[in-house]
């Protein structure tokens, strides 16, 4: 069955046009055509009907196959044009073939017509479908680049050397970088440097090496310095066979991450509240039940020494005594630490000056703990606006502190004690007690609020534990930091 063709001949001679149609005939094509020798006349040939091919004189009277051509391109039409002359030279086909024209031939070999149809018409759906494959790459494209730019994700572009590809509307407003000041450098120099953070880079290498799609959770350095905590999903880019770089999503989780460990430390505050709760109720009755005995005991071995002294008993006898006696105190002190531990309500609260209160502290302690070798440091912010609390309550924190840095240095050393205003808080007064000492173990740390734990040989494990109570009490925050072998400070809010 012959196939349709619907072919435009710019021709003057009508006698040439039927040669072609006839030649079209015979090489199996079933031709529909219009014969036209103006460029009015094709222009309206166009508007009037699709068209397969074009099949064009060199020169007409009152047309030419380039004046075609450019008419043809003007309109936008992609279509086979094939120059069908019985008089060009070998130039002016060169010319029309780098203008646009697809082939040429004499009207005395019609033979090459029809192969020269079959090959155009091939050529000519070969462009057009990858006409189409470019537009829906292009649309594609688009819609990729419109899906990453609205992200509420971070998306970063790498090549294999970490140099940035690509860096979205999110990315930059989280970080604060601007995409042309970022674009071709490191990133691990700029956003996440390989000195600070050593892991990210080898991780990232193992995923081109495995291939597979990775998540990964690091800092950004953003562009004024500070750090926020991305959740990073790293994906391995590929052209072919060849890993060509990474394409990160990342989601910023600074904040929920303060959420969480905020959580995390009210959950451990009210597990502490309820332990101390149970603790202090023992504590009470243990201290009441061990204070009258104690007390009875510690008054007797004092009568015993006095009639030791006046009767002359053996020096070993009175040394046994004074044993007993030293022993006796050692557990009023206990018994007195208990109920100070079971009592950590605050008295009555009214503003006081807490400069005040670390000076007369000072006063109490600072004497007897420099005959040890210890250097008192202050920094007291003048001005401080009074903060509403028990005075005797605050100077017993204030005490407990510096005992608890005088004890843990050997030899000699340096506590430093200060007060400021919170800049971030308004209204809020930190009072910081730092030492020089041994410093407290990792381990240790979290416990070092737990009554009865201590780390010092002849600790009751009650001091720490009572300051933080009355912390808690005043409704303030209290926070250690330490280092072994460089000191401990205690921050309180």
């Amino acid at each position: 069955m012959a196939e349709a063709l619907r072919v435009l001949i710019v021709e003057d001679s009508e006698d040439d046009a039927l040669l072609m149609v006839r030649e079209l005939r015979r090489g199996g094509y079933a031709p529909v055509f219009e014969r036209v020798d103006t460029a009015e006349a094709m222009a309206a040939a166009l508007e009037r009907e699709p068209w397969d091919a074009v099949l064009a004189d060199y020169a007409l009277p009152r047309f030419s196959a380039p004046a075609a051509l450019r008419l043809l391109k003007a309109r936008g039409l992609d279509l086979p044009f094939i120059i069908v002359s019985g008089t060009i030279g070998e130039e002016t086909a060169v010319a029309a073939m780098k203008a646009g024209a697809h082939d040429y031939l004499m009207k005395g070999n019609l033979a090459r017509l029809v192969p020269a149809i079959q090959r155009e018409l091939r050529e000519a759906a070969a462009r057009r479908q990858r006409a189409l494959v470019e537009q829906a790459l292009a649309r594609e494209r688009d819609y990729t680049r419109l899906l990453i730019e609205g992200a509420n994700a971070l998306v970063v572009g790498l090549d294999v050397a970490g140099r940035v590809t690509l860096l979205n509307r999110t990315a930059e407003v989280v970080t604060g970088f601007r995409r042309e000041d970022v674009l071709g450098r490191d990133w691990f120099e700029v956003g996440v440097p390989r000195a600070r953070y050593p892991g990210v880079w080898p991780a990232l290498q193992a995923l081109l090496a495995d291939g597979c799609p990775g998540d990964l959770e690091h800092p950004v350095v953003a562009a004024d310095g500070t750090e926020r905590l991305v959740a990073w999903r790293y994906s391995v880019l590929r052209d072919d066979l060849t890993a060509t770089g990474w394409l990160a999503f990342g989601v910023d989780v600074t904040e929920r991450r303060r959420m969480e460990e905020e959580r995390l430390a009210l959950e451990r505050a009210a597990r502490q509240s309820e332990k101390l709760a149970a603790l202090g109720t023992l504590a009470a009755g243990l201290a009441h039940e061990l204070n009258n005995p104690i007390g009875i005991m510690s008054s007797r071995i004092e009568l015993m020494l006095l009639d030791a002294e006046r009767t002359g008993l053996p020096a070993a006898v009175r040394e046994d005594l004074v044993v007993l006696h030293r022993q006796a105190q050692r557990v009023v002190r206990i018994t007195q630490g208990l109920l100070s531990f079971a009592r950590q309500s605050s008295g009555e609260r009214m503003p006081v000056d807490l400069n005040h209160i670390v000076e007369e502290t000072l006063l109490l302690a600072e004497k007897e703990m420099s005959k040890s070798g210890i250097r008192f440091v202050t920094r007291l912010q003048p001005g401080l606006p009074p903060v509403r609390g028990d005075a005797n309550s605050l100077q017993q924190v204030v005490l407990n502190l510096l005992t608890n840095a005088r004890d843990a240095i050997d030899g000699r050393g340096e506590i430093r004690i200060e007060t400021r205003l919170l800049p971030e808080r308004p209204g809020v007064v930190e009072l910081v007690v730092a030492d020089t000492g041994r410093g407290i173990r990792p381990e240790d740390l979290p416990r070092i609020f737990d009554p009865f734990f201590s780390t010092k040989p002849r600790g009751t494990g009650l001091g720490l534990s009572i300051t933080h109570g009355i912390v808690r009490e005043h409704g303030g925050t209290i926070d250690v930091e330490s280092t072994p072998g460089r000191g401990t400070r205690f921050v309180l809010a």
